[in-house]
């Protein structure tokens, strides 16, 4: 059982074996008496993400006996938050195990298609260079919302060198742009690419002061111009289901909604989370 899409085609068995051959160094595997289940998992600031969790159910363990072992594991690496995202049909074994709804996501696809425009600012590719600079304005563009996404610099550059570094996708960095210049960046769009015909954008964000400009527009725009010429079929993007504005930029541009999860976060409040050496 896959609790999200990160493989992209869970259904055909060979392919997940291939996924998991060529990237089995990011992979984990959850044991007990025995192999329980195989996820990835992201551990930044002891803030821990789960991806792609998949039960090895034989029939013979509950999905909620295995999130409970899963959960006090990664506390035990560390971990005083620990952050995933299911489908709302499997989302209750989770709230049973004390994780607790933080948000409703949900994702929008299209296919790419070629726009014309006409950039406010110079439009430039995102490169590992523009990481410092950027990192400021992703954590900025989230700091007054009630999302509270990053909740330090440090943690929204780690996350846009996870994204650069392909922990996401293979980086698309020809169809990511930023608004601005490399050391005054207003916005930045940042796609990765997946299986197939696939891509996604991973990020989408503006300076609070810059917004309503059409910089996101004209980045999403020139991201799909390359796209286009690169045969990309299906574009992707999970946005959280209060974010209005989002949800319209996309539905703008001829975007879809066509599936939603809830993000679930557990924190560890144990002695352990505030005496590390004890």
């Amino acid at each position: 059982m896959l609790l999200d899409d990160w493989i992209p085609d869970h259904s055909n068995v060979e392919n997940v074996v291939k996924v998991l051959r060529d990237e089995k160094d990011s992979w984990m595997v959850l044991t007990d008496d025995r192999p329980l289940a195989i996820f990835k998992l992201h551990l930044h600031e002891k803030q821990a993400k789960l991806q792609g969790f998949c039960l090895l159910d034989d029939g013979t363990r509950s999905l909620q006996g295995t999130i409970s072992v899963l959960r006090n594991e990664i506390f035990e690496m560390g971990a005083i938050e620990v952050r995933v995202e299911v489908p709302k049909s499997v989302s209750e074994p989770f709230v049973l195990n004390g994780l607790e709804k933080s948000r409703d996501l949900v994702r929008v696809s299209g296919r790419p298609f070629a726009m014309k425009m006409m950039p406010i600012l110079r439009l430039s590719n995102v490169t590992k260079s523009a990481i410092p600079d950027l990192s400021k304005v992703l954590y900025q563009a989230y700091e007054g919302s009630s999302e509270k996404k990053y909740p330090s610099v440090k943690t929204a550059e780690l996350a846009l060198q996870e994204i650069i570094g392909g922990q996401h996708g293979r980086y698309a960095s020809d169809a990511s742009f930023l608004s601005g210049s490399p050391l005054n960046t207003v916005s930045a769009s940042l796609i990765t690419l997946g299986e197939g015909n696939m891509a996604s954008v991973v990020e989408l964000f503006t300076h609070p002061l810059y917004r309503a400009r059409g910089f996101a527009t004209t980045e999403l725009a020139a991201g799909m111009n390359w796209l286009v010429q690169n045969k990309v079929d299906v574009l992707t993007a999970w946005v959280p289901n209060s974010n209005d504005v989002a949800r319209r930029l996309f539905a703008k541009i001829g975007f879809k909604e066509d599936k939603q999860v809830v993000e679930l976060v557990a924190r560890d409040n144990s002695s352990r989370s505030s005496n590390p050496t004890g």
